[in-house]
């Protein structure tokens, strides 16, 4: 099983490989709530070990959140020494990929919106001041309600091309072009 550690490592790995993209402390959070919750309704086990709780802004991995203060609002760019893609299972890869591409859509603000909502396991537990957990029994079984995400699906090999494809002189990734 992977940790919420190389969970976090992969999203801000993935976002190096995109101009466009902005990996913030709070969206990190938010990406590794979304994988947590989409890989246990898809397989029926947690993603990682590590818990949330329910913080002012969603839900927060306390230790992932300690891990990136010091960014702040800023973009997170280092990823750990020792961090390696190849952790993941194929399945959890799979998870990981979809997350990313859905998400990507959503601004950190609708990230926080979307685990704020009404009847969500956040706004079930979250009291001010306190971070009470957030259990997975009651995220998976939030998101087993919720539309499955099966309708989109991105290879594993496009997140292999973008660790070790072609680069343009800027650095970004060269993708390769479809028939």
């Amino acid at each position: 099983m992977a940790s919420a550690y190389d969970v976090a490592d992969f999203f801000v790995d993935l976002a190096k490989y995109d101009e466009n993209e902005t990996i913030t402390n709070m969206r990190i959070n938010k990406l590794l709530y979304f994988s947590q919750a989409w890989h246990m309704v898809r397989h029926n086990k947690p993603l990682f070990a590590e818990d949330f709780e329910a913080w002012d802004y969603g839900p927060v991995i306390p230790c992932i959140y300690q891990k990136y203060k010091d960014s702040g609002k800023n973009n997170v760019c280092d990823i750990s020494s020792d961090y390696s893609s190849d952790v993941f299972t194929d399945e959890e890869m799979d998870t990981l990929l979809d997350v990313a591409k859905y998400y990507k859509q959503f601004s950190t603000t609708n990230l926080v919106e979307k685990t704020h909502m009404r009847g969500t396991p956040w706004d079930s537990v979250y009291q001010k001041g306190k971070n009470n957990l957030i259990d997975k029994p009651s995220i998976y079984a939030y998101f087993k309600k919720e539309a499955p995400l099966d309708s989109f699906f991105i290879p594993k090999y496009l997140y292999d091309t973008a660790c070790s494809g072609e680069r343009n002189d800027n650095g970004v990734l060269i993708l390769p072009k479809e028939d």
